[in-house]
């Protein structure tokens, strides 16, 4: 148990805490309504919460029931429930709980409010809401009319925002009080503003607010650091930014039938006045080579001319160009030190003005595989943020495994079956502080693969021929690649088709292990119906022969990472000088593949071969080669004369080795 540090109310002077208090530590939400009210005799006997049975349930007398406990303050970390706790003083509790008694839920309602989350920025002394977001219940019937009560803020556009954006019925009576007319439980988004008072000589903006009842109450005000945030009722939360400055401040409401909210500044020089509003379109594309993003902006520029614009960028993606419509428009980084965001300037040819006016950036940036990533977000200085919608392509051979959304919701998720596109998202950003994250990794492709590797061994090096017979398989195949076996150098790579090879490159890895992998990319997806061979040649140095080295070494793809339905087989031979005085052995001996799958294999070699043919992704062991100097036999003729002349014995022979 800890106290959450971050948690502050800077309301009226009641906040503070007694010295000599007793501390509220703890209050247990429950469905229908919180646990029942109980006070420990003994501050240092610190039980479990129970469940609330059914006949402590909420009723609509009483709808919120809950247990209390507590605890001295030097014992706080003793509380066991994994919960957060927040110090509240006693007295402002009671009163809490007392309004919320009064706003949750009324007598014979058939629907409710579980949760709302508002979300605004502050223009000048007024609250321009983003979108805004009911969790909705219908509790019984088909449908109900769910009062809101008389409200004091604007109200538009309420949608089902889980149903692709069917418009919901806001209605309205003589009196003023709103009401919705609900046919299901779900999600309801909204467009929402408010206006403020400036109040004193500081700037300071004030907000009476009455909002919808509801259980749980939210107000995320994107602020940066502008505002120091006051409410009376409400407990007070910092958000941060990704780059780790404030983004601003999240409200939890207890009455919002009658909140109240005071916005100081925290600088006295003139703030910066809004120029005019806009809004963005972002296309995020992920490949193999890394990130490429563009952002397209469209300019309502209305109340003063712009002469120049700068964006705020995060410090690892780099601008590449920057236009309004067709012309270039030239741009500088404004130097900072020591901060996780740089800022660019754009230069106007001519102040600018007028509506729908357009401006584009491209950029590009790193791509981690494997870990979490967010996708880089912009933000215009001189104007006031509207809406964004994000396009997320996400190309083959890269896959999504994990995507969390924050301040965002996905609309869309497509997998175009034609082209190399691979997966498409379509995001909608609710608040210019919205943020994707994604895990992207490599995906095996779909292909049958047979491979057949003729090695020649000389006395300085190995060259290698590979021949591999591919065929794609379910979705479309658009790069392959393979994991190269240390020491071999890739020369070339051809395809039978040419109008299917578009390039290959080697990729480095880890340097200290040679890891090294050979991409092939394709201009269109691999063929389904018939095999394309693909040919590349190879090289590394010969190894000194001192003693046996792997087989499997001898194979410029790596025999370790060829997926178990596919097949690779090599043949060995040495050049004609080196062949004279050695042979090759295997260690141990292993059988070669027999005559009838040598045979299959034709298709594959280009000229056919008496040497042996080993399947490497069928041996159970690990065999070793080494080089053996050849066992000479010799065939000897000899022919003799031996003839006897009185005392001497005279001899001669003809000898004929072969």
């Amino acid at each position: 148990m800890s106290r959450n540090e971050n948690a502050r109310n800077r309301g009226p002077a009641w906040w503070g805490w007694p010295r000599l208090s007793w501390l509220l530590l703890w209050a247990c939400l429950q469905l229908g309504g919180l646990s029942h009210l109980r006070a420990e005799s003994d501050p240092l006997r610190i039980p479990p919460l129970p469940t609330a049975t059914a006949a402590e349930s909420a009723t609509s007398d009483s709808p919120l029931r809950f247990r209390r406990v507590f605890v001295p303050r030097d014992v706080l970390d003793q509380v066991r429930d994994p919960v957060p706790y927040f110090p509240l003083n006693a007295a402002e509790f009671e009163k809490m709980v007392a309004a919320t008694n009064r706003q949750v839920f009324f007598r014979g309602q058939n629907a409710r409010i579980v949760t709302a989350i508002y979300r605004a920025n502050v223009r000048e002394n007024d609250l321009i809401g983003l979108e805004g977001e009911w969790f909705v219940e219908l509790v019984n019937g088909a449908s109900a009319i769910l009062p809101l009560g008389k409200l004091t803020i604007g109200l538009s556009d309420p949608v089902w925002a889980d149903l692709g954006g069917t418009q919901v019925s806001l209605l309205t009576d003589r009196e003023g009080n709103s009401s919705l007319y609900v046919e299901r439980s779900g999600k309801v988004g909204f467009r929402w503003s408010a206006r403020g008072q400036v109040v004193g000589g500081t700037g300071a903006i004030r907000f009476d607010l009455a909002l919808p009842p509801a259980i749980r109450n939210e107000v995320e005000l994107y602020t940066s650091d502008r505002f120091d945030v006051a409410a009376e009722g409400a407990l007070i939360f910092p958000m941060s930014s990704s780059s780790g400055g404030l983004l601003g401040h999240r409200l939890v409401v207890s009455d919002p039938s009658r909140f109240k909210m005071v916005l100081q500044p925290t600088r006295q020089q003139k703030q910066i006045v809004p120029h005019g509003d806009y809004h963005e379109e972002i296309a995020y594309e992920l490949t193999m080579e890394g990130l490429e993003a563009t952002w397209q902006w469209s300019l309502d520029v209305l109340d003063s001319p712009l002469d120049a614009l700068t964006i705020v960028i995060p410090q690892d993606f780099r601008v590449v160009e920057i236009s309004l419509g067709d012309v270039a428009l030239p741009w500088e980084y404004l130097k900072e030190d020591n901060s996780p965001t740089s800022t660019v300037r754009v230069q106007f040819p001519e102040p600018l003005m007028g509506r729908d006016r357009r401006v584009t950036l491209r950029g590009i940036a790193s791509l981690p595989l494997d870990k979490a990533f967010i996708l880089p977000t912009l933000r215009l200085n001189q104007l006031f943020w509207r809406s964004a919608v994000a396009t997320v392509i996400v190309r083959a051979p890269l896959t999504i495994h994990d995507l969390n959304l924050r301040s965002a919701r996905l609309r869309d998720v497509s997998n175009p079956v034609a082209g190399s596109l691979g997966t498409v998202l379509e995001v909608i950003h609710d608040s210019p502080a919205a943020e994707t994250e994604i895990v992207c990794t490599i995906s095996a492709p779909e292909i049958r693969q047979t491979a057949v590797s003729k090695v020649t061994i000389g006395r300085s090096e190995v060259q290698a021929n590979v021949r591999l017979a591919l065929q794609g398989e379910g979705t479309s195949c658009f790069e392959l690649s393979w994991p190269i076996t240390p020491g071999w150098s890739i020369l070339s790579v051809t395809s039978s088709d040419d109008s299917l090879l578009e390039d290959w490159q080697v990729r480095d890895g880890d340097p200290q292990k040679e890891k090294k992998t050979l991409l092939v990319r394709l201009k269109r997806g691999l063929p389904t119906e018939n095999e394309t061979v693909f040919t590349l040649t190879a090289r590394r140095d010969s190894p000194d022969w001192q003693g046996s080295v792997f087989l499997d070494e001898m194979v410029p793809l790596a025999a370790s990472s060829w997926p178990p339905d596919g097949r690779l087989y090599v043949s060995l031979l040495l050049d004609p000088a080196l062949a004279e005085s050695n042979a090759i052995e295997l260690e141990p001996d292993v059988e070669p593949v027999g005559a009838a799958e040598v045979n299959t294999l034709v298709r594959l070699q280009e000229t056919a071969t008496s040497n042996p043919v080993f399947e490497l992704t069928e041996l159970t062991v690990r065999p070793r080669i080494r080089l053996a100097p050849k066992q000479l036999r010799y065939l000897a003729q000899i022919d003799g004369t031996v003839q006897l002349d009185g005392p001497n014995l005279l001899q001669s022979f003809r000898i004929g080795i072969e």
